[in-house]
């Protein structure tokens, strides 16, 4: 599955807060089966 709109780069614009949270959202896609993303 390819993921066209995440949210996972932190501080950029509603991403996420930080660093951490980043790879704990890239994990969780990664889990769901997402093997490509394009963060904005």
């Amino acid at each position: 599955m390819i993921d066209v709109h995440a949210h996972i780069l932190p501080g950029v614009d509603d991403g996420s807060p930080d660093l951490y949270d980043s790879l704990l959202l890239a994990e969780m896609a990664l889990e769901s089966g997402v093997t490509a993303a394009s963060c904005s």
